[in-house]
């Protein structure tokens, strides 16, 4: 997330603060064990929070900073003190039905339009209550008058309404959806939908990935609980009393981090032996969480439905497809059955037009640290992300980030005729190409970077014939309009960043 994706100026301006230290709450705090078993901050968990927040200290944006996040067993006190994060223990049993339950089974199938998966248990939404509370402790605990408190995605929609009467009244309240906001009329069939609408609203500023999201909330907010709405924010009901101030706030990565990663003598090393492995190959890579939403299962159907119309690109084309397994110590009984069905599909494919000497699907369904995925994302010719549904996904902004920077470079040869005139040379121009021809971006139109990325061809992920011809488009295209096309994502991503 960058500057402008904190919202740090909008909280400043709804209250005078004194301290300007900032509390980022979310569920998990951003961190994990790197290759040395070392607990340190990991730049890919909350859109590069980390990224954002050490910038936003350089700078002296903000005056200090803490993390708070559910306890981890794997994670001790004295290493999480140390990246000024603190743990929120919450019983295994509560938390069984708060994630497992209310967050995964009710509001996340439901916010990504998953309505065949949406189940309702009362248990559920008390837990998802327990938990909040649990969280609002936690904060009370440790937060101090001038604070800003920055509440992360619909894991907390009812903690800005707990904490609102409970916090010092120079606190400031942010909230933050990463996810995407369905209209009013999906979103009124959960039970708690109005204790929901009420809990998020006790925030002074939510913030959302796309005016789309921030259109459905508007209407939602209307509709269920009669609010007026402007376009700036949402007036509250009578008893809550103030004005919420709503806006967008997209994502964005740390594109400088992701160039000083690609600089690395061992990616270096790692980008030769890949493109030494896949030489006279074209590179099509996916990189996708275990969850139905990421659409899997379809986009490999689309790829199989590719080299069945274009057999021409048998034995040119590999699909370097990741696909990342559920975190360790959280429920895995709801993916076996997906994991089954890319297995097979993986295997269909391969059976049918592979050999032994060329195999199109390259399936690897392990977690890669950050140095492997950099490399890989280098060398592909093609990043095909075709989730279902998404917030915002990022995975397009670091396959962007990873390809090679566009440079200036004069369309005309310049002359060395002394006689030619000024208004002449005044006529040569200047565009933007990259050292090699970089890579294209196949993108869902339902996700938040659709409306970001406008070099990215476009596709439904549910029209497994749209995909099929955009990855030929995507593979044939022209150096030129590779070109073209990275530079308008490019200038984007490296814009709109996680630190600037």
């Amino acid at each position: 997330m960058n500057t402008t994706t904190l919202g740090i100026d909008d909280l400043k301006k709804s209250k005078k603060l004194r301290s300007n230290r900032l509390l980022i709450v979310s569920l998990n705090n951003p961190v994990s064990r790197n290759s040395l078993g070392e607990l340190v901050y990991n730049t890919t968990k909350l859109a590069g929070i980390t990224s954002a927040v050490t910038a936003l200290q350089a700078s002296g944006e903000i005056n200090g900073y803490m993390f708070i996040g559910a306890e981890n067993p794997s994670h001790k006190k004295d290493e999480l003190s140390k990246l000024s994060c603190v743990s929120v223990p919450i019983p295994s049993d509560v938390m069984e039905l708060y994630y497992q339950g209310y967050c995964k089974s009710s509001l996340w199938p439901l916010l990504h339009y998953r309505l065949q998966s949406v189940k309702h248990d009362s248990r559920w939404f008390e837990a998802y209550n327990t938990a909040n509370s649990l969280f609002a402790d936690a904060i009370l605990a440790h937060c101090r008058p001038g604070d800003m408190v920055w509440i992360h995605d619909y894991h907390l929609m009812m903690l800005p309404a707990i904490l609102r009467d409970k916090l010092p009244t120079d606190t400031s309240l942010g909230f933050f959806f990463h996810v995407p906001f369905v209209s009013s009329e999906l979103f009124r069939i959960l039970p708690n939908r109005t204790e929901l609408l009420r809990g998020v609203l006790g925030a002074d500023l939510i913030g959302f990935q796309a005016f789309e999201y921030i259109r459905h909330f508007h209407s939602t907010v209307s509709r269920l609980l009669g609010v007026d709405c402007t376009a700036n924010g949402v007036e509250t009901p009578s008893d809550i009393g103030h004005f919420v101030r709503v806006s967008v706030f997209p994502a964005g990565v740390d594109t400088d981090g992701f160039r000083r990663l690609l600089g690395l003598d061992s990616v270096q090393s790692r980008i030769s032996q890949l493109r030494q492995t896949f030489k006279g190959y074209q590179v099509i890579i996916g990189k996708d969480r275990v969850d139905e939403i990421e659409g899997v299962p379809l986009k490999l159907q689309a790829f199989e439905m590719f080299l069945k119309q274009n057999p021409v690109w048998k034995g040119k084309v590999i699909l370097l497809q990741l696909y990342e397994p559920p975190e360790p110590g959280k429920s895995q009984d709801d993916k076996i059955a997906l994991q089954r069905v890319v297995n097979e599909t993986v295997g269909r494919i391969n059976g049918a037009y592979g050999s032994i000497d060329y195999v199109p699907v390259h399936y690897i369904n392990k977690k890669l640290d950050i140095e492997e995925i950099c490399a890989m994302f280098s060398i592909a010719d093609v990043a095909l992300i075709t989730p279902m549904r998404d917030g915002m996904n990022l995975i397009s902004h670091e396959f962007t980030a990873c390809q090679p920077a566009p440079v200036a470079e004069d369309e005309e040869n310049s002359s060395k005729d002394d006689n030619k005139s000024k208004e002449q040379q005044a006529t040569t121009t200047t565009t933007t190409v990259a050292v090699r021809p970089p890579g294209l971006t196949v993108l869902s139109e339902f996700t938040g970077a659709a409306r970001c990325l406008s070099g990215s061809r476009l596709v439904n992920p549910f029209d497994k014939q749209d995909v099929c011809d955009a990855i030929l488009e995507a593979l044939s295209a022209s150096d030129q309009e590779r070109r073209m096309r990275h530079t308008f994502n490019y200038q984007y991503v490296s814009t709109f960043t996680s630190t600037t």
